[in-house]
């Protein structure tokens, strides 16, 4: 029995307009060895079929599991890398996209890099807005544009990247899963797990992942977790970190900790410094601005002034010569009335 060389593990519930994409992202692949595991997590079945029913090739490819209660964003990863027979396996969540060319990239790297557990490429942000059946765009960003590379030390500041850019070895991703029930940076975890344990990879270049966000939708349903549940993101984030940092002091002590901590303490308070003078060069510059806006008002009310005065200096050339004889004459007429009153 022959198995597929990567496991597509896509988790939806209930939300049929993004999957419809999503398995068009999928099946426009130009690498055809994988499987198509879709965890339909608590949603109806019957839409999910109709959709598969659609795509003739790819429905060969999936197996649609239903879960009856839904298990949650992790326990549905969990479930997928638990039923997924590829070497590899990736992330395709229902509201992302591909580049055609993602997994034959992908795929490529971990094989020429057997030390790699993982592999990640240039990820792209597409902000859009759901309208009815459409989705409508309204800018996009490269997502950390200055990495060209993922390490330890950059997981240990954030998330470097997000499933739907990542691939993963499946053996090492099994053993490297978190323990406990995480709703969200389940992801963030795993990738620092791999990368505690060896190299990760990445693909510089274009963007080959899209992933797909929602900046107005705060609707858990439809929304993206890192808007609609971005408080939790946060808890979480500093729970984990407090359970590490638990971990190293009561084997090490409070020493290096203290140490780094006041460090980063007097690199805060500069920053804070930083910002208030950065604040204030704004605010002179505000004010700058407005008194140079006032000169350029100035300006072109002189120059209106100029051009009337050069257009009323041209009209009085074109007066007819008797005219001017005519001032003249009254002009000399004024000056002998005042001289002969002066005399009197």
């Amino acid at each position: 029995m022959s198995f597929p060389q990567v496991s597509i593990i896509l988790r939806t519930k209930n939300r049929n307009r993004f999957l419809r994409r999503a398995l068009e992202s999928i099946d426009s692949q130009v690498f055809t060895n994988y499987e198509l595991l879709i965890i339909n997590d608590g949603g109806a079945e019957e839409p999910v079929a109709q959709l598969l029913a659609e795509k003739s090739v790819l429905s060969q490819k999936t197996r649609l599991i239903t879960n009856p209660i839904s298990r949650g964003r992790d326990g549905a990863w969990r479930q997928g890398v638990h039923e997924a027979s590829g070497t590899f396996y990736a992330v395709h969540d229902d509201d992302d996209t591909w580049d055609p060319e993602f997994l034959q990239k992908t795929t490529d790297f971990l094989h020429a890099h057997p030390t790699h557990s993982a592999v990640a490429v240039r990820l792209e942000v597409i902000a859009e807005e759901q309208n009815g059946d459409d989705f409508t765009e309204l800018f996009r960003w490269i997502y950390q544009p200055h990495d060209n590379y993922l390490s330890l030390g950059n997981f240990l500041r954030a998330n470097k990247t997000v499933p739907i850019a990542t691939l993963y070895r499946t053996e090492a991703a099994r053993e490297a899963m978190p323990e406990g029930n995480f709703p969200v940076v389940e992801d963030w975890l795993l990738n620092l797990s791999l990368a505690l344990k060896g190299p990760f990879g990445f693909i510089e270049g274009k963007p080959l992942a899209f992933w797909h966000q929602r900046p107005n939708d705060f609707s858990v349903d439809t929304g993206n977790s890192i808007t609609s549940l971005s408080q939790l993101h946060q808890q979480l984030d500093s729970q984990i970190r407090d359970t590490y940092l638990r971990e190293y002091v009561s084997e090490y002590g409070l020493g290096l900790v203290l140490h780094l901590s006041g460090l980063h303490e007097r690199l805060s308070c500069k920053l804070d410094r930083q910002e208030r003078e950065i604040a204030d060069l704004h605010r002179q510059m505000q004010s700058l601005s407005e008194e140079i806006r006032t000169l350029n008002e100035y300006r072109h009310t002189i120059t209106n002034l100029s051009q009337q005065m050069q257009t009323l200096i041209e009209d009085l050339r074109t007066i007819p010569r008797p005219v001017h004889t005519v001032v003249r004459l009254s002009s000399a007429v004024i000056r002998k009335v005042r001289r002969w009153r002066h005399r009197n």
